[in-house]
């Protein structure tokens, strides 16, 4: 003879604590994920007002260095200016001669 052991019925308080545990679970979850979009999404946007300010900053200082020399590329010493780091510059006019 097989003797099957069969489980007792939950009882209505443990199925209610169960729910609770499962929701308060899923809320903490989908917050977590919210919080970390939302941290992502700042530190991209910081980044990228950092990078426009520097640019800005950079256009501005080879600006005055171009008015002070007479306004002619081939006299401005464009290495005064500082990056202060492995940055890229690259100057063009309007009429797009760098």
């Amino acid at each position: 003879m097989k003797r099957v052991a069969t489980l007792p019925a939950p009882s209505l308080r443990l199925k209610l604590v169960l729910s609770y545990l499962i929701v308060a679970l899923g809320a903490i979850l989908i917050l977590a994920i919210a919080v970390s979009l939302a941290i992502q999404n700042y530190y991209a946007s910081s980044q990228r007002d950092q990078l426009r300010a520097e640019g800005e900053y950079f256009a501005q200082q080879i600006g005055h260095l171009y008015r002070a020399y007479g306004a002619n590329w081939s006299t401005v010493p464009l290495q005064q200016v500082q990056t202060g780091g492995p940055e890229l510059l690259i100057i063009t006019d309007q009429s797009g001669e760098r």
